[in-house]
């Protein structure tokens, strides 16, 4: 009995639209035989026919209002696909990681093995890609994210944690502060510059989290800053390599997304 009455509901609701549609100007018998019967669909019928006051807006506030918005309106470039997006990102951050590179000795060419370097390499890409698709979909909204911003940080220092433990040894500390400290500094001191260039980049974009653009921004800097300590640097152990390249990476990221949210607070002149 209750589905037949919701199936009739339903027969109703479809010629109620019709009817409000105007492709019909009166109800048949049947939908006028249930309304009668029907409490639901008569209280919906009811609210249909009611005829509500047009709101009027008095012509000189109109114009202000037009005028305030088309005040507000700026000239816009169209944006490149997401692939074209991701694909400049990456060309950036290889042209700035290799024009780093050649200017300093390249230590850790001759340190590490041949399977730590394809392996380290392999990781060290694919982090560029992850992030530079994940910077990509956050610059236009609604695009399609097949990976959350928060995950594609996350799976980059994952697997850059497990691919240090796995590819590199782990020898007795030497001079670890000293010589770790000045990798931290330099790693630092180069991510604020690249990360500065990508946020160039990536602000011609709508994002609607500066938080995590941020924090992305700073991620793809500290990433391009660790791969050059990876490359130049001879102290190819797991301890070193964890502590101080790895803490460029998540100091560049926390440091990103802080400054994203603080930007966020001044309103949309940031984006």
């Amino acid at each position: 009995m209750l589905a037949g009455i919701k199936t009739e509901c339903k027969l109703i609701d479809a010629e109620l639209d019709r009817q409000f549609a105007g492709r019909d100007s009166q109800l048949s018998l049947e939908v006028q035989r249930h309304l009668g019967e029907c409490e639901r669909c008569r209280t919906l019928y009811s609210y249909l026919a009611q005829e509500f006051p047009a709101d009027t807006v008095p012509g000189e506030v109109e114009h202000r209002i037009v005028e305030t918005i088309q005040g507000s309106l700026k000239p816009v470039s169209r944006l490149r696909s997401n692939a074209a997006i991701a694909s400049q990102l990456m060309i950036v951050f290889l042209l700035i990681s290799v024009a780093v590179i050649s200017r300093m000795k390249v230590a850790g060419f001759a340190v590490m093995s041949l399977p730590q370097l394809i392996g380290i390499s392999t990781i060290l890409s694919s982090g560029v890609v992850l992030l530079a698709l994940s910077l990509a979909w956050q610059m236009r909204p609604g695009s399609l994210r097949r990976i959350p911003e928060w995950a594609s940080v996350g799976i980059l220092v994952a697997g850059l944690l497990v691919g240090i433990v796995l590819l590199f040894p782990w020898k007795a500390p030497d001079a670890f502060v000293v010589r770790g400290w000045r990798c931290l500094r330099t790693g630092l001191v180069l991510a604020l510059p690249v990360s500065l260039v990508f946020w160039f980049l990536v602000r011609r974009g709508a994002p609607l989290n500066l938080r995590w653009l941020g924090g992305t921004v700073g991620a793809i800097a500290g990433l391009l800053a660790v791969t050059v300590l990876q490359y130049t640097c001879d102290l190819q152990d797991i301890g070193h390599l964890l502590v101080w390249h790895g803490g460029v990476l998540v100091l560049s990221t926390l440091a990103g997304a802080l400054i994203g949210d603080c930007l966020s607070r001044f309103g949309p002149d940031f984006r």
